[in-house]
C-alpha cells in the first residue's frame, strides 16, 4: 500500500451499531475507487 494520499487505512477498532451491538474491525482501507473491510481469522492448527 502506498504511503501517500489519497490512501487511508485504520486497524483494530470497534464501532457500535444502531441497535447497541459492538463490532470489531481488523482492517479498513480506503482508496480512490473502492474500500476494503478485512476480517483476519486465525487457526490454532
Amino acid at each position: 500500500m502506498p504511503e501517500h494520499e489519497p490512501w487511508r487505512a485504520w486497524s483494530n477498532f470497534d464501532f457500535v451499531a444502531f441497535d447497541g451491538s459492538i463490532y470489531e474491525v481488523d482492517l479498513f482501507v480506503i482508496y480512490p475507487v473502492a474500500f476494503f473491510l478485512v476480517e483476519i481469522k486465525g487457526n490454532p492448527w
